[in-house]
């Protein structure tokens, strides 16, 4: 659902929808913590998926002798 809400308000971007949010709400100290741990955690896995990803096509290809 919020998804559709998304796609459909904010043309599928999530990066748009976060502006909104701050401006719609107030955050506390510990809420502003607590969606710094969620990107941290997310730019963690991204960097992740990045590095297994280039580590699996590297190992794809044949070593020069």
């Amino acid at each position: 659902m919020l998804g559709e809400f998304v796609d459909r308000v904010f043309d599928r971007s999530a990066e748009a929808v976060m502006p909104s949010l701050f401006e719609a709400t107030e955050l506390d100290d510990d809420a502003i913590k607590r969606l710094r741990k969620a990107f941290n955690q997310k730019l963690k896995q991204k960097s992740d998926e990045l590095s297994c990803s280039f580590v699996s096509r590297a190992g794809d290809r044949p070593q020069l002798s």
